[in-house]
């Protein structure tokens, strides 16, 4: 997974493997629609969730388009290594971004993503 940080746009692109299992390449975030983005070392979010569109293998990766039960928003989810994720439990990962959208597809982009690129593209969205 790629992040690009362009002057008007956040641009998540998956690559090889990846593309597949998402069943996206890219997401393209406006800049002027992001309502936050934060950067956790843990997540946990106790909202039921269902896969929609996408891959998920119990304890190695979900990724794609989930619902959140509770609210009905749509999310998008790459997780590896996740932390739970089933309608009873919830949702869970370590090194996580977390897109929240005023606006778009998804109500929230929950994406792994190392600390220090974490940090870059939260100083670039306070800009």
């Amino acid at each position: 997974m790629k992040f690009v940080a362009e002057d008007d746009a956040l641009i998540i692109t998956f690559e090889g493997g990846e593309v597949l299992l998402a069943a996206k390449r890219k997401l393209v975030l406006p800049k002027k629609d992001i309502a936050s983005l934060e950067w956790t070392a843990e997540f946990r979010d106790p909202d039921r969730v269902i896969r929609l569109v996408g891959a998920g293998i119990p304890g190695l990766l979900y990724a794609g388009r989930f619902r959140d039960l509770n609210s009905g928003q749509n999310l998008f989810l790459y997780l590896s290594r996740p932390k739970g994720l089933d309608v009873v439990n919830g949702i869970g990962g370590e090194n996580v971004l977390i897109v929240t959208m005023r606006s778009g597809r998804y109500h929230q982009i929950i994406v792994n993503c190392r600390p220090d690129i974490g940090k870059q593209l939260i100083g670039w969205w306070r800009g």
